[in-house]
């Protein structure tokens, strides 16, 4: 009797507390053995609403809610609670009639020494008289990298015209594998659809703002073993983009945004209360107080986000009162940055662009100068200055024939901002690029169905240079290194990468790597990567 008080005491214990192994003798690295199961494994007629397995010694439950993969999925939920080696599962509904379950418990069972997990358990029963067959398998894999998605929910879906993944649950379901790889099975023939989505939150529903989704373009018939498929997933947030609260003080007020912007337009109701404004990051428009103005501002926003989707809006603008506080403060620094940056080399046309932290209103350009030295101080037209719309980026180029190092200066005043602070003079030097130390990379792409962009990838697969429409492509004056090449098929020809559209099961634009990383040694030309889209 003592004895199967400590075992039922264990056992109460072992989802909740770090056990302790017995010192001494060989590590246990045995996982448990199911031993039985009620109903076993392939049962027909279950009409029961409680599961029980025995295993050949003590369990650890953890996570089950999480881990236990259940299809199709329940109307009704379930509690659980351990038992001398093993557990119990009480479901608050029957099981449906004649159809077949799958219980896929992963690793929520393990042994309570080492931690080691059941292997593969899975339990599989019928409430009708047959146990259903069919099966699907693929792969999940990332719509841009082409890399396996880990741990991503796979969905099977009964044929409905108002079918919508943010709201309805699959009916079948199981999860990828670190290869990426999926196994649905025991399925009832029908008609389906199938997508795969990371289910972030593990409510089975699709979260468009957070989580990634693929899908098969077309619904099919289940009636033999299906696949393998392949499932490119891809952020596919279709909510309205919306200006979110505004910050107001007295120099400034700043509209965030929920999603990034690729285009702003603003007109203002009366162009006598224009202002000065700028993006100041992709998702936060700022506008510039102007000296007298005490009225609310009205404009109209006309903005474009990264999906390509217009919200237009009237917008109020006004600043907020000037306190004591606020006369005796100064506005806040501007700040510059510059590419290239200092020490970094710069090839031959010159091309420097300088990032301010905000608009600039008054650009003294006899005060900026390009020079080899002081004996040798070009004089830039005005042609070789060009700012964007905000004016918080200025662009030099020129094309000049110094040797060794570029020399960029500018005085004190030469940059001042729309609220009147002034950078501080400058210096800037650069070696000139030598041909000799770096190298190209060229190639062409054939097919497709629109625009193509080529993108040099350094050894991280991240994007190093890009190329737009240019078929016959050659990156030119790049470091040695290791280097990846990636070509997307501009399908709509914005100039970038579209990961599709789920409601209307839209693929995202292809995308092909060449095979693997190349290595570029200084003055040496790589040509022939030539790629064909379909």
């Amino acid at each position: 009797m003592k004895n199967l008080w400590w075992g039922a005491a264990l056992v109460a214990v072992a989802g909740c507390a770090q056990q302790i192994p017995p010192t001494g003798g060989p590590k246990d690295v045995k996982p448990p053995v199911l031993l039985s199961a009620s109903p076993p494994d392939g049962a027909v007629n279950f009409s029961g609403k409680q599961i029980e397995l025995h295993f050949d010694e003590y369990i650890a439950i953890e996570n089950l809610n999480q881990q236990l993969l259940i299809t199709p999925a329940l109307e009704g939920g379930f509690t659980y609670k351990p038992i001398p080696k093993g557990l119990r599962l009480n479901f608050n509904e029957h099981f449906r009639p004649n159809t077949t379950y799958s219980l896929n418990f992963r690793n929520a069972l393990r042994d309570v020494t080492e931690r080691n997990p059941v292997r593969n358990l899975k339990l599989v029963f019928s409430t009708g008289p047959a146990i259903d067959s069919l099966g699907a398998t693929g792969t999940v894999l990332d719509a841009l990298t082409l890399q396996p998605v880990f741990d991503a929910l796979v969905g099977l879906y009964p044929l409905t015209d108002t079918l919508t993944f943010n709201r309805v649950k699959p009916y079948y379901l199981t999860k990828t594998d670190s290869t990426g790889g999926y196994q649905l099975e025991n399925l009832a023939p029908g008609r389906y659809r199938l997508a795969a989505f990371t289910d972030g939150n593990n409510n089975l529903l699709f979260d468009q703002a957070r989580e990634k989704i693929g899908f098969l373009t077309e619904p099919f018939d289940l009636q033999q073993a299906r696949g393998p498929d392949e499932v490119l997933v891809s952020l596919l947030d279709q909510t309205p983009n919306r200006t979110l609260p505004l910050r107001t003080t007295a120099l400034s007020v700043t509209i965030p945004f929920a999603r990034g912007l690729e285009k702003l337009d603003v007109h203002f109701e009366r162009p006598a209360d224009s202002l000065a404004y700028a993006l100041i990051s992709p998702r936060e428009l700022r506008f510039y107080r102007r000296e007298g103005l005490t009225d609310t501002v009205r404009a109209i926003l006309v903005a474009t986000d990264s999906l390509g989707r217009t919200i237009s809006q009237q917008q109020g603008i006004r600043f907020r009162e000037r306190g004591r506080r606020d006369n005796n403060t100064a506005a806040e620094a501007t700040q510059l940055s510059t590419s290239p940056r200092p020490g970094e080399a710069i090839g031959n046309p010159v091309q420097l662009v300088l990032n301010f932290s905000k608009p600039i209103a008054v650009f003294q350009r006899t005060s900026f100068k390009i020079e080899e030295d002081t004996a040798r101080t070009p004089s830039l037209p005005d042609s070789a200055f060009r700012w964007n719309r905000y004016r918080t980026e200025l662009t030099v180029s020129a094309l000049l024939r110094f040797r060794q190092l570029i020399r960029t200066t500018w005085a004190k005043g030469t940059f001042i901002s729309v609220e009147g602070d002034t950078l501080a003079a400058g210096l800037q030097i650069n070696p000139v690029l030598n041909p000799e130390n770096v190298g190209t990379i060229s190639g062409q792409v054939s097919g497709g169905r629109g625009g193509v962009i080529v993108e040099l990838l350094d050894e991280n697969d991240k994007p190093f240079r890009r190329l737009v429409n240019q078929r016959q492509f050659v990156f030119r004056n790049v470091p040695p290194g290791r280097f990846g090449l990636r070509v997307i098929d501009d399908r709509n020809g914005n100039g970038r990468w579209d990961g599709g559209d789920v409601t209307a099961f839209r693929q995202p634009e292809p995308v092909k790597y060449w095979p693997e990383l190349f290595k570029l040694v200084a003055n040496f030309d790589l040509t022939g990567y030539n790629f064909q889209l379909d």
